[in-house]
């Protein structure tokens, strides 16, 4: 019987989605294998996947070999539980990133995004909300990436001072080549909105 199942096992894997073979793959280690080490087209089906959808997976990021996020262009990591540390191994493999997520992943540190700029040299949109971590130091450190276009930052707390420092210091924050979008935090608690702060003149020349 299980030599049986061992060979329908990879026949039923070659029907599912990229995403699921992820899933599939962390249920036990001989199926991880039959993902991971099995038959060519489940490999290439994952190779070929550039929008892993990982979103609210936990530590499951973590069954998926690094190889396979080497030609990511976008990566859905909201609410999983990433550390800097494998976060920095993740990115340093997918360099072709254009579109990152990483909404309310608390374990990434301030440093590790600092640290991530040399490898998201792709980089055009993010998203950084609900991190508490995070500071207006990681917002001006994903401004100054050339390539950015969209940052959301929903939750990160900016003072009024530190969102005018951000719309002086990165130009290209308020002629638009950057949209910057700090909106309202759960609960709603209300924080300023660097791009509108802009239209506000007499603020910004006291600054």
């Amino acid at each position: 019987m299980n030599e049986v199942l061992l060979f329908f096992w990879p026949l039923v894997f070659e029907y599912l989605e990229p995403e699921d073979l992820v899933s599939v793959s962390s249920v036990c280690l001989a199926w991880w294998r039959f993902v991971f080490q099995g038959r060519k087209s489940t490999a290439q089906a994952l190779q070929h996947c550039e929008q892993p959808h990982l979103a609210d997976t936990g530590k499951l990021y973590q069954k998926v070999p690094l190889r396979f996020f080497s030609k990511v262009t976008w990566l859905n990591l909201n609410r999983t539980a990433i550390s800097s540390k494998d976060f920095l191994k993740l990115v340093g493999v997918a360099k072709h990133l254009e579109t990152l997520n990483i909404e309310s992943c608390m374990e990434i540190s301030e440093q590790a995004i600092f640290k991530a700029k040399g490898s998201l040299l792709c980089l055009r949109n993010i998203n950084i909300s609900l991190n508490e971590q995070f500071s207006v130091l990681v917002v001006a450190c994903l401004c100054s990436y050339y390539s950015v276009q969209d940052i959301r930052a929903r939750g990160i707390k900016l003072e009024e001072k530190e969102a005018l420092f951000l719309t002086k210091t990165f130009p290209r924050l308020g002629n638009g080549r950057i949209t910057l979008d700090i909106g309202s935090a759960a609960g709603g608690e209300y924080f300023f909105d660097a791009l509108n702060i802009l239209s506000d003149f007499d603020l910004f020349e006291d600054f």
